[in-house]
C-alpha cells in the first residue's frame, strides 16, 4: 500500500549460515512487504545483491545451489575447513592429528597471502553474482567491506557489484584482499557483523537485521592454544555486534548455531531456520511496515463445529459444485437459512458477525487491490488470438480475450494489468497488447497515462509494460501460488466489457491445471470467480489482498470456469523481461505425464510419451516410453517442476537424468538448448 513504511533489510556474514536469508526473504516476499533497501556484509552481501537483481529467492537459491554442483565448488579446500572443525568429543590422537593439519593448512599464510589462491577466489565468485553496475539493481544495496589501508569500514553503493561483493566476502587468511579504487578490502564483518547503520542512507524507515553469524557460545571447547584464540576473537566481535544490533527496530535470529560456517551441504536446513524465524517476526514486521493495517478490527470469533461458514464452504467445494459468483449472495442466505434452523448451533447474532465479517474481508480487498489494479486499452491490436506456436486459438478455450464489440468496432481492445512497482511497471497478458500501435493505461482515480511495452512472452501470455507517473504508484502485494489450495477464496479484479474495477468473488476450483489446449506451457489456478472479457491480465488474489494469480482465459461454453497464471511464474517472467525485454528458457524436448496408473511402479517420475524431433532429448537417445526419474540431483514429482527445471537450466548445460527403460535404470547426458520459440 502507498502508506507503507519503507522496509531495509541488513544481511550479516555466516558463510554457510547465510542461506537463512534466503528464508527471511521468502517469507517477507510471500508476504508482500516490498523490500526498500538491503545492506549486506559477506554471504549477505552476496545474497542481497543477488536478490536485487533475480527478485525472487527460488532463484537465488538455484544459483547458489548450480554453483555447488559445480567442479569448482568440489575442488574448493572449504571441505577441509568444515570437516576439520565439525567433529567434537573424539580421541586424543583424532584431535591431535587434526589440530595439525589445521595448522599446516594455515601456516601456508607465512608465504602466501591467503589459504585459497586469489584467481580460484575471483572465478568462484564469477559463477555466482554477475558482472553488473549497482544501478542495474532493482533494489538499492550498500556492500560492506573493511579498508586494510585506512582501517575504514567501506558502504560501497556504486561501481561493480561482482568486484563489491568479491571484496565483502573475502575472510582474511582464507581469501585474498581485493584490490578496489585504491583500497585493499576484505570482509566487512570483522567491524560490522549486521550492518544496519548502512540502511537509513538508502532511505529505509523500518530497519530488520537478520544475524547469522558465530555465536559466543560456539567457541567454548578451549583445549588448544588456537581455541583460546578463536573465543577471545569471538567475545570481541559478539560485543561489537550486540552493540550495532541496538540500532534495528526487529532482530531477526535464525537457528543455525549447529551449522558450520563452511558446512554448504547443509544450505536447505539453514533456509527452513530462516523461515521459521522470519515467520515469527512477520506480525511485528507488518505492525511497522503497515500500521493502518494493524489497527483494523480483529477478527470475528471462531465459528461452532458444523457453523455457517464451514456449511458454505463445503456446498461450494463439494463434488459436482458449481459456484458462480453471482450466486454468490444466494449461497451465503442459503446458507444462513440452513443454519438458523438449529438453535443449538450459533446464535442469530453471532451469524450475522460471521457474514459482517466476511464482507468486511472483501471491502478490505477491494479498497486495497483495486488501486493496483489498471485499465488498459490498446489500439490496432489483433483480433484473433494468437497461441504460443502462432496458431490461431479454435475459441473453445479463449482468453477473456479480450475487450468487447464496441471496442473492436473502434480498433481499440480494453484489458486489465497489475501494478507491480511504484515506477510505474505493470504486469498484464500478452495478447492485451499484441501488435498494439499505442498503449493508454487508467487508473483507479481516472488519471491516464500513455504506456510503452517492456517485453512479451507468448509462451505463458505475459507481457511488462511502463508508464511514467510523476509520482509513486500503489502497488499490489504479490503472495505466493505455490501454497494456493482447492476450496479457498479467491477474488478476481479487472474491467470486464469496460466497467472498470469491478470485483468477482470465488473459490479456488483447482490448481496446476495443464493440457487443456491454451498454451504450450501450462500450470494453471482455475476459479470459479466470474472472468469475463476485459478480465485479461488483471489480478486473482485471495481473501488477504495477496496478488495469486494473473487471468487468462475462460471456458467459452461454460460458466464458472477460468484460468489463471500462477503468481510465482508471473515473477520468473517479470524478472526476466524487465531486465532484458524478453525471456530465455532451456528446453528439453519431451511431452510427459506422471507415470502412476501407468502399471509402472510407483517411485515418481514421469512417463514420457512423446520426444521432440531435433531435441536435445533426442539427440541424447531418450526414448518414447521411458520414465524420468531425476533431473539432475533433482527427484522429479510433476510436470510443472520439470518445467521449471528445464526452464532455468543455462543453456549449454549438460545435465544427468536418470531414466528408467523396461526396468533397467540408467543415467543419459542432455545438454540443454534454447528454447524455439524463446529465440
Amino acid at each position: 500500500m502507498s502508506d507503507d513504511k519503507k522496509l531495509g533489510l541488513a544481511l550479516g556474514g555466516g558463510a554457510a549460515r547465510g542461506f537463512a536469508h534466503l528464508g527471511v526473504l521468502k517469507v517477507i516476499e510471500e508476504a508482500g512487504l516490498g523490500i526498500h533497501a538491503i545492506a549486506g556484509t559477506s554471504i549477505g552481501a552476496m545474497v542481497g545483491a543477488l536478490y536485487s537483481q533475480l527478485l525472487h529467492h527460488q532463484l537465488v537459491w538455484e544459483r547458489f545451489d548450480r554453483f555447488l554442483q559445480s567442479e569448482a565448488w568440489k575442488r574448493s579446500k572449504l571441505h577441509f575447513l568444515r570437516e576439520s572443525n565439525s567433529v567434537r568429543r573424539v580421541s586424543f590422537l583424532y584431535n591431535f592429528k587434526n589440530f595439525v593439519r589445521r595448522g599446516l593448512m594455515y601456516s601456508s599464510t607465512v608465504t602466501k597471502m591467503s589459504v585459497i589462491p586469489e584467481k580460484d577466489f575471483i572465478d568462484d565468485i564469477a559463477t555466482i553474482v554477475d558482472d553488473i553496475d549497482f544501478a542495474e539493481l532493482s533494489i538499492p544495496v550498500s556492500v560492506v567491506a573493511v579498508d586494510l589501508n585506512t582501517a575504514d569500514q567501506v558502504f560501497i553503493t556504486k561501481g561493480s557489484v561482482r568486484r563489491a561483493v568479491t571484496a565483502s566476502c573475502s575472510i582474511p587468511g582464507v581469501f585474498p584482499p581485493i584490490d578496489l579504487d585504491g583500497m585493499r578490502l576484505v570482509d566487512g564483518g570483522w567491524v560490522n557483523i549486521v550492518p544496519v547503520a548502512a540502511l537509513p542512507a538508502l532511505g529505509a524507515e523500518v530497519l530488520i537485521a537478520v544475524d547469522v553469524a558465530q555465536d559466543v557460545s560456539d567457541t567454548q571447547d578451549l583445549r588448544h592454544g588456537l581455541d583460546v584464540l578463536f573465543r577471545t576473537n569471538a567475545i570481541t566481535r559478539h560485543r561489537l555486534k550486540e552493540l550495532q544490533l541496538k540500532q534495528a527496530d526487529i532482530l531477526i535470529r535464525p537457528r543455525v548455531d549447529h551449522i558450520h560456517w563452511a558446512d554448504f551441504s547443509r544450505m536447505e536446513e539453514a533456509m527452513e531456520r530462516g523461515e521459521e524465524a522470519a515467520r515469527q517476526a512477520l506480525p511485528q514486521i507488518e505492525r511497522l511496515v503497515r500500521p493502518d493495517v494493524a489497527r483494523q478490527a480483529p477478527p470475528p470469533p471462531p465459528l461452532r463445529r458444523e457453523g455457517i461458514l464451514k456449511r458454505l464452504r463445503a456446498a461450494v467445494t463439494g463434488p459436482g459444485s458449481r459456484f458462480n459468483a453471482q450466486l454468490l449472495f444466494v449461497f451465503l442466505l442459503a446458507a444462513l437459512a440452513s443454519a438458523c434452523g438449529s438453535a443449538s448451533e450459533m446464535t442469530p447474532a453471532s451469524e450475522t458477525a460471521s457474514l459482517l465479517a466476511a464482507q468486511d474481508a472483501f471491502e478490505r480487498v477491494g479498497s486495497e487491490v483495486v488501486p493496483a489494479v489498471v485499465n488498459i486499452q490498446a489500439e490496432g491490436v489483433h483480433t484473433r488470438v494468437q497461441g504460443p506456436a502462432g496458431a490461431e486459438s479454435d475459441m473453445e478455450y479463449r482468453g477473456p480475450r479480450d475487450g468487447f464489440a464496441a471496442l473492436e468496432e473502434s480498433g481499440i481492445q480494453g484489458g486489465s494489468g497489475v501494478i507491480t512497482s511504484a515506477d510505474g511497471y505493470i504486469l498484464t497478458n500478452q495478447h492485451v497488447i499484441a501488435g498494439a500501435r499505442r498503449i493508454r493505461v487508467r487508473l483507479s482515480d481516472g488519471r491516464e497515462f500513455p504506456a510503452e511495452r517492456v517485453g512479451t512472452d507468448v509462451v505463458t501470455d505475459l507481457a511488462i509494460i511502463k508508464v511514467d507517473p510523476p509520482a509513486p504508484l500503489t502497488v499490489a502485494r504479490l503472495g505466493n501460488s505455490d501454497e494456493v489450495r482447492r476450496g479457498q477464496w479467491a477474488i478476481a479484479i479487472g474491467n470486464p466489457f469496460g466497467l472498470d474495477h469491478t470485483l468477482t468473488v470465488g473459490v479456488i476450483s483447482a490448481t496446476a491445471r495443464s493440457n487443456i489446449g491454451l498454451d504450450s506451457y501450462e500450470d494453471f489456478i482455475q476459479t470459479d470467480a466470474a472472468i469475463n472479457p476485459g478480465n485479461s491480465g488483471g489480478p486473482l488474489v485471495d481473501i488477504n489482498g495477496l496478488v495469486i494469480g494473473i487471468n487468462n482465459a475462460v471456458v467459452a461454453p461454460g460458466q464458472g470456469i477460468g484460468f489463471a497464471i500462477p503468481i510465482n511464474l508471473a515473477k520468473e517472467v517479470q524478472t526476466q523481461l524487465v531486465a532484458k525485454g524478453r525471456v530465455t528458457r532451456g528446453w528439453l524436448g519431451v511431452e510427459v505425464r506422471r507415470s502412476v496408473g501407468l502399471g509402472l511402479p510407483d517411485q515418481g517420475g514421469l512417463f514420457i510419451e512423446a520426444v521432440h524431433d531435433g531435441s536435445p532429448a533426442q539427440s541424447a537417445g531418450i526414448r518414447q516410453g521411458d520414465v524420468l526419474r531425476n533431473y539432475g540431483d533433482r527427484k522429479i514429482s510433476n510436470v510443472q517442476s520439470l518445467q521449471r527445471l528445464v526452464a532455468h537450466t543455462p543453456v549449454g548445460s549438460q545435465v544427468d537424468l536418470t531414466i528408467e527403460r523396461r526396468g533397467e535404470v540408467m543415467q543419459v547426458p542432455v545438454v540443454i538448448a534454447t528454447r524455439a520459440s524463446d529465440g
